[in-house]
């Protein structure tokens, strides 16, 4: 009987590590086709909305990218278009500097960017702050801020554009999450509240686009060695470091978000337990893969069951 049950359990891990390593290759092998596409990203100026700026850039896409800072948006332009000795600076990438935090003037924005390289292909939105700390000890304008900051800049800028890939009946949109939405971790609660909204803004908006042809992604990574990873940082506990484990590198993540897409994967994280994760959270809405998602599914429940004691055991005799 044991021997029965053993030889189960291996032919299961083996069947879902050769569907894991099928679709991820998959999209390899599918690299999505960005030459002469106009790409917009916003939060571009910095960590991975940068390193996808850059990728599309490689990649020979018109890059357009929105974000706060100008000084920082001038340096990524430059940074950026000194590796092509064939074109003047400015030639296959434009910078707005603007506040995503309110929708006034980011129509005229999308406007001026659209004349200049065309219909948007792919929209990116990773405009967005981290601000640790535990629900207790959070002051309400904290809230307030992580939804301007990650919610509303999503809702503001992805308006508009969403609006011009409907009528032309093409078009790609990611919106860029957090794995907290499946897994959320004590001590960041604002933050996790707020990438909810944008994974639930996501899966709602998903079947409006979709009629029109308009292609809806959610990215759902975990944590990234960025300028906002180690600036939120300061507010962070020592719990919350230990739970989240080892950062990845954006370009890392940056690659598993354009496969994913190539791939035609809705719904995209960074880490194999997380992919089990995910399933678990996804109640009535697109899958991957029906087949992939339901073997993945059997273990999801376990896994999130067990993740979800030892969250508790954590915060409780830390």
């Amino acid at each position: 009987m044991e021997d029965s049950l053993t030889k189960y359990f291996v032919i299961a891990a083996i069947s879902v590590f050769s569907l894991r390593l099928y679709f991820h290759i998959r999209g390899l092998f599918r690299p999505l086709k960005l030459k002469d596409k106009h790409v917009l990203i916003t939060g571009g100026s910095s960590g991975l909305g940068k390193e996808i700026a850059k990728e599309c850039y490689y990649r020979g896409a018109y890059v357009t990218v929105l974000a706060k800072s100008r000084s920082s948006l001038l340096a990524t332009m430059k940074e950026l278009e000194i590796h092509n000795e064939n074109s003047g600076l400015g030639n296959f990438l434009q910078v707005f500097d603007c506040n995503l935090a309110t929708s006034e003037g980011i129509e005229a924005v999308v406007d001026r960017a659209e004349r200049r390289f065309g219909p948007v292909f792919l929209f990116i939105g990773c405009s967005g702050t981290a601000k640790g700390g535990f629900f207790l000890d959070t002051a309400p304008q904290t809230f307030k801020e992580q939804m301007k900051s990650n919610f509303f800049s999503t809702v503001n800028s992805l308006q508009p554009v969403a609006k011009r890939m409907t009528k032309r009946q093409v078009g790609h949109v990611c919106l860029v999450g957090s794995y907290q939405s499946y897994t959320p971790v004590p001590g960041m609660c604002a933050w996790s509240a707020s990438k909810c909204a944008v994974e639930s803004l996501a899966k709602s908006i998903r079947p409006e686009l979709e009629r029109f042809n308009v292609k809806v992604y959610l990215f759902s990574p975990g944590p990234m060695e960025t300028p906002g990873y180690y600036q939120a940082k300061v507010n962070k506990t020592d719990l919350v470091d230990q739970l989240e484990g080892r950062p990845i590198k954006p370009e890392v993540a940056c690659s598993i978000l354009l496969n994913g897409i190539a791939a035609g994967d809705r719904n995209i994280t960074t880490h194999d337990f997380l992919s089990f994760i995910r399933v678990s959270s996804l109640g009535g809405v697109s899958r991957n893969n029906l087949l992939l998602d339901a073997i993945f599914g059997v273990f999801s429940v376990v896994a999130g069951h067990f993740y979800s004691l030892y969250i508790d055991f954590r915060v409780r005799f830390t």
